[in-house]
């Protein structure tokens, strides 16, 4: 509590007070107060001039740059390798170029605002469903189709795979105001049919080109989401693959060089089934040799069953 003439004949023209909540104060602690300026926190003025003896004070504003309620910045930049280990309240300053204007993967550990996002000529959409067809009748699915659905209102989310496109070519740069920056997780979703997962798992720190064609990843690229086919095609950080694997846990025998894809809500995308056409599932392996666990293998000269052409060969 500031006591009774505690300021008394001090001749005062300014007072700052950096508590958030008003204090308790005397009604004679200032002997001027409709001569003097009390400056206050960010967002407490009006629980100053709540209190009848504050509220004498000639006005009450808020500190400038006020060092009590500023939050920490934060800068992110696209594709670079990302650790946070505790959620944080910040100020997010974002930044991503855009080289074209095709679909791409996005993965970060924060939420936007769609609206943030149109004002910059962003659009998101998220994973809504797949479907599987069986073309030739052999009773093996040889055509999958992945479904996305436009973002239109709200918040994405923190650690969550979306798809995102910008309306040109440019770098944009944003800042987000009090908001939670979330841990780094590398979470994953999944999308299933009858027989096949597809897990869909965010990176920060990126997956080496190795892994990506060892394992059979999928990633987005030129706006397909395609197979790696080179241990030298790396994935960047803030950024999602997707792999294929059979309920029951055998080998995944058919996998195409990309996977189709449909984004419903896209006006530009309206007239077209699929953004993009890929050759049937089966033909695309007829050079690919795999073990029977569904690693694709890159010393074929090694002994031991394998799958090839849809089929277990030998190798002596």
């Amino acid at each position: 509590m500031i006591q009774n003439n505690a300021f008394n004949e001090c001749g005062l023209t300014d007072v700052y007070c950096l508590n958030p909540s008003s204090p308790t104060i005397a009604t004679n602690s200032f002997s001027n107060p409709e001569n003097i300026t009390l400056h206050v926190p960010a967002g407490s003025v009006d629980t100053y001039g709540a209190n009848t003896n504050w509220a004498a004070f000639k006005e009450i504003v808020e500190i400038e740059g006020d060092t009590a309620t500023e939050k920490p910045v934060r800068t992110i930049n696209d594709a670079e390798v990302f650790t946070q280990y505790a959620e944080e309240e910040c100020d997010i300053n974002y930044s991503r170029k855009f080289s074209g204007t095709q679909w791409q993967s996005l993965y970060v550990p924060f939420s936007i605002p769609i609206d943030t996002l149109n004002k910059y000529g962003l659009t998101v959409a998220e994973l809504n469903d797949t479907h599987q067809w069986d073309r030739n009748g052999d009773g093996i699915a040889d055509s999958t189709r992945l479904e996305f659905f436009m973002v239109t209102s709200g918040s994405t989310e923190a650690n969550y795979p979306y798809l995102i496109k910008v309306d040109k070519p440019k770098t944009v740069s944003f800042t987000l105001k009090n908001t939670m920056l979330q841990r780094s997780e590398e979470n994953s979703i999944e999308c299933s049919s009858i027989k096949q997962k597809f897990t869909f798992t965010g990176t920060y720190s990126g997956v080496p080109g190795s892994t990506m064609y060892s394992q059979n990843y999928y990633g987005m690229s030129g706006g397909a989401l395609k197979r790696v086919s080179s241990s030298n095609v790396s994935l960047s950080p803030q950024r999602w693959y997707m792999n294929i694997e059979n309920k029951d846990g055998s080998a995944v025998v058919h996998l195409a060089p990309a996977i189709r894809y449909v984004v419903y809500g896209d006006e530009e995308d309206s007239d077209i089934t699929d953004i993009i056409t890929i050759p049937d599932d089966k033909s695309a392996q007829n050079e690919d040799t795999y073990s029977l666990d569904g690693i694709r293998q890159t010393d074929v000269t090694k002994r031991g069953l394998f799958i090839k052409n849809n089929k277990v060969i030998l190798i002596r």
